[in-house]
């Protein structure tokens, strides 16, 4: 995993991530980041998405300052949503923020530019196959992962 800069550690200290909505394998997000992922021939992506959903390594909560990221909690590694902005707590913002994290995960290590890519396609594709659900909320992952930072 690539190190992470230091407002997105000291946000994350500030939180106790068990505490923390899970996202289950069911999940709308879940679902469609691994069919995403399926589809595009990134199947141990996929299964490794689901295996953390299965164990509760899939969370979300009141992170501020970045939309997600991957990150080792305890000696296991998480994917994090934050929830405190609306625009990206939609079903197809969480599935691009899904998509993209996974590739930092430790089994993938992919560089940020490829976790970008990966995550702009999975909006590009769900606008394919379900229009109404993706022009709800197209917003590019350009801006998709860095909010502006409040000073903590």
């Amino acid at each position: 995993m690539m190190p992470l800069p230091d407002h997105v550690w000291q946000e994350i200290s500030r939180h106790e991530v068990g505490a923390f909505k899970v996202l289950p394998l069911d999940h709308d997000a879940v679902t469609m980041a691994a069919a995403f992922l399926m589809h595009n021939g990134m199947e141990e992506m996929a299964r490794h998405l689901r295996l953390l959903a299965q164990e509760g390594r899939l969370r979300q909560g009141g992170l501020e300052g970045f939309v997600a990221s991957a990150v080792i909690v305890r000696d296991a590694e998480y994917i994090l949503l934050s929830h405190a902005y609306p625009e990206y707590n939609t079903v197809p913002e969480m599935m691009a923020s899904l998509v993209q994290e996974i590739g930092a995960v430790a089994p993938f290590n992919c560089p940020t530019s490829e976790n970008e890519l990966r995550a702009n396609k999975s909006l590009e594709w769900l606008a394919t196959r379900r229009p109404a659900l993706a022009t709800a909320s197209m917003i590019s992952v350009a801006a998709h992962k860095v909010v502006p930072s409040k000073p903590f």
